[in-house]
């Protein structure tokens, strides 16, 4: 994962210099009229936004230490998944560890302490399900944008807007359900980022050191990305796409995996005997497949909104 990422940032390093260069030097350099917002404002935003989550971790009490090396892997974990999906063609995915195991795992927890423990498993709200993160619907937002000539500013402010209200919403929701009938009677111990609860007192007790263990097989996996990477870019014949090595293990793929095989299959049918054409010709049939599933799952979710019977799980994903 890391190594995927990184390598995709190198790639990108002279335009992500060209964007760099507008935080002192706004008017000069490459024309950024077109993006969703100004690449200084962009910039300047970003930096804003990451001291304020540093400080928060700091003051909540994840020792200093530990921070960089947090919000650089849940940054590359966020990064993932938004390539992920716009690269890989599917509808969702989700980094195989979460960015506070892999601080356990390759830190150990004395350097985190008992409160370190404590505040990390706060932050599993955000950074312990990546599929939350808005990059992945801005990815694609962004390129069904490009279509459209002039600034973005106005989708940027849309999209600041739905946020907030699913924020507040869900926010509201996730309480008035809890305090109503109980958190753990509805499961939301799984779903609403608190699932490490369960574990920190036993992780407390034992306070286990790094697994070495686990470095070892992180930099086999890195060996065995940068070789895929490297045959993907040499031999046009290679078959293996080094995203598949990324998210081969995981719940989600486990859950989708058949659903892109018989997409795969389907693929290659029609292109071999019909050609580029007929796979243009077919794309708003495969596109109405995937409209009618998610208006059938809405349908039935309004029914059982307005019907007795409670509980039931409408889509594992």
């Amino acid at each position: 994962v890391i190594v995927l990422v990184v390598f995709g940032l190198y790639t990108a390093r002279g335009h992500l210099a060209e964007v760099g260069r507008k935080l002192w030097h706004p008017r000069e350099g490459v024309d950024d009229g077109e993006e969703l917002l100004r690449y200084r404002t962009a910039l300047v935003g970003f930096l804003l936004s990451l001291t304020f989550v540093a400080v928060w971790l700091w003051r909540s009490g994840v020792p200093i230490l530990v921070l960089p090396v947090l919000l650089i892997v849940s940054l590359i974990f966020f990064i993932l998944v938004a390539r992920v999906v716009a690269a890989g063609g599917v509808a969702t995915a989700r980094s195989p560890i979460v960015p506070a195991y892999f601080v356990i795992s390759g830190m150990g927890t004395s350097i985190l302490g008992i409160k370190g423990l404590v505040a990390l498993n706060f932050t599993f709200i955000w950074q312990g399900e990546s599929r939350t993160s808005p990059m992945v619907a801005c990815a694609n937002a962004l390129k069904l944008a490009e279509s459209v000539a002039g600034p973005k500013t106005r989708l940027f402010w849309g999209l600041m807007i739905a946020l907030t209200c699913s924020l507040v919403a869900s926010a509201y929701m996730t309480l008035k359900l809890a305090y109503t009938y109980g958190a753990i009677n509805l499961s939301l111990l799984d779903v609403a980022g608190s699932h490490g609860w369960p574990y920190i007192g036993p992780t407390i007790l034992s306070m286990p050191e790094a697994d070495l263990r686990g470095w070892f097989f992180t930099g086999v996996g890195a060996v065995s990305q940068t070789f895929l990477m490297w045959a993907q870019h040499r031999w046009f014949w290679w078959p293996f796409h080094p995203i598949g090595f990324a998210i081969a293990i995981g719940w989600l793929t486990s859950q989708i995996w058949f659903s892109a095989l018989i997409a795969w299959l389907l693929k290659l049918v029609i292109v071999r005997l019909g050609g580029a054409g007929l796979f243009q010709r077919l794309k708003p049939f495969f596109l109405g497949l995937i409209l009618g599933e998610v208006t059938v799952s809405g349908i039935w979710g309004l029914l059982y909104t307005l019907s007795a019977e409670r509980g039931r799980m409408l889509t594992p994903m």
